[in-house]
């Protein structure tokens, strides 16, 4: 239909198709090299594949990330709506307390937060002794994360769920609260 346009609509969709394709195809190059086939993420994860799509996977046995975005998102080039991601620290090899890795973690937020003058928010959901979640996010930068963190007998897994925007919304809440309890250890 770009024919039948007027020539600055025609300029303005020809130059959007041209971007889109040009993100499609760095998506598809980096995609494939960002994830590791030498890693098996021993856990489970209640995603519906229609919507989401593992974008990264690297690291060993005894320490890895993984993230998931929206399908065609990229996720790589920070040119995502959502994003999910699960790090994972074996027991053996790093400090495994949920405490401490929470503290460690709020204190670099706070430390990002300063030195953009902004303010942070932090919201602690619920806790226990072997599980933290908690929600962040620092004003005006339009992004806010749900976090678990949670040990098991194998090490500390360390899983949030992002969005841009400046807060979530209580269905957004739910949704969010709802695939990070589903992250298991098989």
């Amino acid at each position: 239909s770009l024919p039948s346009m007027a020539e600055n609509e025609r300029k303005y969709f020809a130059k959007l198709i041209q971007e889109v394709i040009k993100e499609q195809k760095a998506y598809e190059g980096i995609n494939a090299s960002a994830i590791s086939k030498n890693i098996t993420p021993d856990i489970t994860l209640d995603l519906d594949k229609n919507i989401w799509t593992l974008a990264y996977l690297k690291g060993n046995q005894g320490n890895w990330l993984m993230e998931y975005g929206l399908k065609g998102e990229d996720v790589i080039n920070y040119k995502w709506s959502k994003l999910i991601t699960i790090n994972f620290f074996s027991k053996n090899r790093f400090n495994t307390n949920v405490q401490s890795h929470y503290t460690s973690f709020v204190a670099k937020l706070k430390n990002q937060a300063d030195t953009t003058n902004r303010a942070l928010s932090v919201k602690e959901i619920r806790k226990t002794d072997s599980e933290i979640y908690f929600e962040w996010s620092i004003i005006g930068r339009n992004e806010c994360e749900i976090v678990r963190i949670f040990t098991t007998d194998k090490g500390l897994y360390f899983a949030h769920y992002a969005q841009k925007t400046q807060n979530f919304t209580q269905e957004q809440r739910v949704q969010a609260l709802k695939i990070l309890q589903s992250v298991k250890q098989k």
